[in-house]
């Protein structure tokens, strides 16, 4: 797992800073520093904005999607027949020593 979390660092780490390199080579090689690539810049910016806020949006709406499921899930497991709080705590010591 360390191999694969550093990995990955490395590869973000090294893809950050080349996009660095080819954005400060881009923004001095145009023609006039306010024009240029300064436009496209901020465009790139609000549309990665938006993409985030969306983003957000749609990982609170699935959040709340799952609560909601689990807690229909509890009910009805609730309800069904023969359901106490010892039964379950019973059956998860008795599928842990199973696994042992």
């Amino acid at each position: 797992m360390a191999r694969l979390v550093s990995g990955r660092v490395l590869t973000a780490f090294v893809a950050g800073a080349a996009g660095g390199w080819f954005a400060s080579y881009l923004w001095s090689s145009s023609s006039s520093g306010a024009g240029g690539l300064r436009p496209a810049a901020k465009e790139a910016i609000k549309a990665g904005l938006s993409a985030f806020e969306r983003g957000r949006e749609l990982a609170a709406e699935l959040s709340e999607n799952v609560t909601d499921l689990v807690a229909e899930a509890e009910a009805e497991r609730k309800q069904g027949p023969g359901y106490t709080d010892s039964s379950l705590s019973e059956a998860a010591n008795g599928a842990g020593r199973a696994a042992e």
